[in-house]
């Protein structure tokens, strides 16, 4: 289910579907588009269109274009004649629908311009050999994926978010990867690492961050990219940001107030979260700042909602995401 509420917490839509597991609310520059079990939405404004798209698959990864409106999500459709493959949806601006599908499983995906560009790591069942190749895809509107370069990563070394911004001039997309050892160590181990992909060569770039005390685990929509540096929460409820010039020193901004998040999503400078303590709280702040943008949004209804069980039973309502048109409109 997903629900739209105003500046008051009243509760002004919904829309529902079947359970999908990994769903996501992806923001535009118009409106929102979310996923159900065989189909897609997109709501614009009072326009809604839902697209038919036969996949009850978990929601790999999603993004959208700030230029051209259009939005791509990736699922992972399981193994294939003994390998994963990832099945892509996308929705473009004038609201025309594409699909297909590539080899492997999707890491993390952004747009860099309008072209939305996916990271994609080998899977396969059965044999001997350690499954490392990865690939970086570019895909322009209404062009299939293209394969710009592939290298080998060792198959523990992922990306920490599912979304990964992109540079002002379109060019670097910028993701933060963690090793087995660096899980395993938490704080007191290696940090995360800065991936840069180029997306018009396809050169692959690392650079092993210095974080000693933060952890690397990380809410996975809060990565974003503002006069270039990057920003990101962690599951530490820290804001955390390193210059995008080289440099390898994590900085601690600010932290959240509150310390029991639920989900976080960066868009641009605006931070929305949806926290729990008492009671469910919405809250927007300045992401470099940490400046409030709106009083607190109290929801009691969703109190209601989360953790029940839901009407086929043996699942229950969990709240998975959140996303603000605005500062003073729908939520």
């Amino acid at each position: 289910m997903l629900f739209f509420f105003d500046e008051k917490g009243d509760v002004k839509g919904r829309v529902e579907g079947g359970a999908l597991t990994g769903n996501r609310v992806i923001t535009g520059t118009e409106g929102v588009v979310t996923a159900a079990a065989g189909s897609v939405t997109s709501l614009t404004g009072p326009a809604r269109d839902q697209y038919d798209t036969g996949l009850d698959s978990p929601l790999q990864a999603a993004a959208s274009s700030a230029i051209t409106d259009s939005t791509t999500l990736w699922f992972d459709v399981g193994v294939v004649d003994q390998s994963y493959r990832s099945n892509f949806v996308s929705i473009s601006d004038s609201a025309q629908m594409k699909t297909g599908s590539v080899e492997g499983i999707v890491g993390t995906t952004g747009y860099c311009g309008d072209r939305n560009v996916a990271v994609v790591r080998q899977s396969f069942v059965g044999g001997d050999e350690t499954p490392t190749r990865n690939s970086l895809y570019s895909m322009a509107p209404n062009s299939e994926p293209l394969a710009l370069s592939e290298w080998d990563f060792d198959p523990e070394f992922r990306p920490v978010t599912s979304v990964s911004p992109c540079s002002g001039d379109g060019r670097y997309l910028y993701s933060l990867y963690a090793s087995a050892d660096t899980v395993a160590a938490e704080t007191q181990g290696p940090g995360l690492v800065l991936v840069k992909f180029d997306t018009t060569d396809g050169a692959v770039t690392q650079t092993q961050l210095s974080m000693p005390g933060y952890t690397w685990s990380t809410h996975r929509s809060s990565l974003a990219i503002i006069d270039d540096r990057l920003y990101w929460v962690s599951h530490d409820e820290d804001v955390l940001s390193i210059a995008l010039d080289g440099s390898s020193r994590v900085e601690k901004l600010w932290s959240l107030p509150n310390s029991a998040s639920i989900v976080v999503q960066a868009n641009n400078n605006l931070l929305s979260t949806v926290s729990s303590d008492d009671e469910i709280v919405f809250n927007q702040y300045e992401l470099k700042t940490g400046e409030p943008v709106r009083p607190p949004i109290v929801l009691p209804w969703l109190g209601d909602v989360e953790g029940r069980q839901t009407e086929g039973g043996g699942t229950i309502y969990k709240i998975v995401d959140t996303s603000a048109l605005s500062t003073t409109g729908r939520r």
